[in-house]
Protein backbone atom coordinates (compact mmCIF):
# COMPACT_ATOMS: atom_id res chain seq x y z
CA UNK A 1 0.00 0.00 0.00
CA UNK A 2 1.40 3.44 -0.81
CA UNK A 3 2.01 6.00 1.84
CA UNK A 4 3.11 5.83 5.53
CA UNK A 5 1.82 2.99 7.98
CA UNK A 6 1.00 4.00 11.33
CA UNK A 7 -0.87 2.31 14.36
CA UNK A 8 -0.78 -0.98 16.43
CA UNK A 9 -0.02 -3.32 13.15
CA UNK A 10 3.45 -1.20 12.17
CA UNK A 11 5.78 -3.66 10.29
CA UNK A 12 3.08 -6.67 10.65
CA UNK A 13 3.36 -7.85 7.54
CA UNK A 14 -0.60 -8.79 6.00
CA UNK A 15 -2.25 -10.49 3.32
CA UNK A 16 -5.12 -8.96 2.33
CA UNK A 17 -7.43 -11.95 1.33
CA UNK A 18 -10.81 -12.71 2.18
CA UNK A 19 -9.51 -14.02 4.99
CA UNK A 20 -8.14 -10.45 6.18
CA UNK A 21 -11.69 -9.09 5.38
CA UNK A 22 -13.72 -12.04 7.14
CA UNK A 23 -11.30 -12.40 10.77
CA UNK A 24 -9.72 -9.31 11.07
CA UNK A 25 -11.10 -6.01 9.14
CA UNK A 26 -14.71 -6.36 10.73
CA UNK A 27 -15.06 -5.86 14.43
CA UNK A 28 -18.00 -7.47 15.12
CA UNK A 29 -16.17 -10.85 14.39
CA UNK A 30 -13.05 -11.66 15.72
CA UNK A 31 -10.85 -8.71 15.77
CA UNK A 32 -7.42 -9.92 14.93
CA UNK A 33 -3.45 -9.34 16.31
CA UNK A 34 -3.39 -6.13 13.87
CA UNK A 35 -6.54 -4.39 15.99
CA UNK A 36 -4.57 -5.33 19.78
CA UNK A 37 -3.16 -2.06 21.53
CA UNK A 38 -2.67 -2.07 25.30
CA UNK A 39 -5.30 -0.57 27.13
CA UNK A 40 -3.79 0.55 30.35
CA UNK A 41 -4.17 3.49 31.85
CA UNK A 42 -4.61 5.94 35.02
CA UNK A 43 -7.94 7.57 35.68
CA UNK A 44 -8.70 10.82 38.11
CA UNK A 45 -11.87 8.74 38.62
CA UNK A 46 -12.99 11.57 41.12
CA UNK A 47 -12.40 14.92 43.55
CA UNK A 48 -14.14 16.61 46.16
CA UNK A 49 -13.57 19.10 48.15
CA UNK A 50 -15.71 20.57 51.04
CA UNK A 51 -15.83 23.27 53.80
CA UNK A 52 -18.59 24.13 56.60
CA UNK A 53 -18.49 28.09 57.64
CA UNK A 54 -19.73 28.38 61.29
CA UNK A 55 -19.59 30.95 63.57
CA UNK A 56 -20.19 34.48 63.81
CA UNK A 57 -20.71 36.19 60.77
CA UNK A 58 -23.28 33.12 59.48
CA UNK A 59 -25.12 32.97 63.39
CA UNK A 60 -25.39 36.89 62.78
CA UNK A 61 -25.69 37.67 59.17
CA UNK A 62 -27.43 34.85 58.03
CA UNK A 63 -29.52 33.25 61.14
CA UNK A 64 -27.67 30.09 60.28
CA UNK A 65 -26.26 27.38 62.26
CA UNK A 66 -23.80 26.54 59.61
CA UNK A 67 -23.30 26.49 56.04
CA UNK A 68 -21.76 23.47 53.93
CA UNK A 69 -19.88 24.47 50.49
CA UNK A 70 -19.28 21.47 48.45
CA UNK A 71 -17.76 21.00 44.71
CA UNK A 72 -17.06 17.30 42.99
CA UNK A 73 -15.54 16.50 39.76
CA UNK A 74 -15.75 13.37 38.19
CA UNK A 75 -13.60 12.01 35.34
CA UNK A 76 -11.17 14.90 35.28
CA UNK A 77 -8.41 12.94 33.69
CA UNK A 78 -6.75 9.86 31.91
CA UNK A 79 -3.16 8.93 31.04
CA UNK A 80 -3.07 6.61 28.68
CA UNK A 81 -1.18 5.35 25.28
CA UNK A 82 -4.00 4.12 23.99
CA UNK A 83 -5.65 5.92 20.51
CA UNK A 84 -9.21 4.66 21.02
CA UNK A 85 -12.11 6.88 23.16
CA UNK A 86 -11.85 5.75 26.25
CA UNK A 87 -10.24 3.17 27.76
CA UNK A 88 -12.87 1.63 30.17
CA UNK A 89 -15.00 1.93 26.48
CA UNK A 90 -17.15 -1.11 25.68
CA UNK A 91 -19.12 -1.58 22.30
CA UNK A 92 -21.72 -4.23 23.86
CA UNK A 93 -22.11 -2.38 27.08
CA UNK A 94 -21.47 -3.33 31.37
CA UNK A 95 -23.16 -6.53 31.10
CA UNK A 96 -21.04 -8.72 28.50
CA UNK A 97 -18.11 -10.80 28.88
CA UNK A 98 -16.65 -9.26 25.21
CA UNK A 99 -14.57 -6.51 26.81
CA UNK A 100 -12.49 -4.16 24.72
CA UNK A 101 -14.30 -3.60 21.59
CA UNK A 102 -13.77 -0.23 20.64
CA UNK A 103 -16.51 0.91 17.71
CA UNK A 104 -18.13 3.95 17.75
CA UNK A 105 -18.42 4.64 21.26
CA UNK A 106 -18.61 7.38 23.57
CA UNK A 107 -16.12 8.55 26.35
CA UNK A 108 -16.97 8.89 30.00
CA UNK A 109 -18.40 12.44 30.15
CA UNK A 110 -16.99 14.46 32.50
CA UNK A 111 -19.13 16.06 35.42
CA UNK A 112 -18.73 18.94 38.06
CA UNK A 113 -21.20 19.43 40.99
CA UNK A 114 -21.47 22.38 43.24
CA UNK A 115 -23.69 22.26 46.24
CA UNK A 116 -24.49 25.00 49.34
CA UNK A 117 -26.49 23.47 52.55
CA UNK A 118 -27.77 25.98 54.90
CA UNK A 119 -28.23 24.44 58.14
CA UNK A 120 -30.77 26.77 60.46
Amino acid sequence: MPGPVAGPGVGTSAVLNQDWFVFYYSTFNFPGTPFYESASFVKLREVSVGYTLTGGFVNRTLGLTSLDLRVAGRNLAVWTDYTGADPETNLAGADTGARGIDWFNNPQTRSFVFSVTLNR
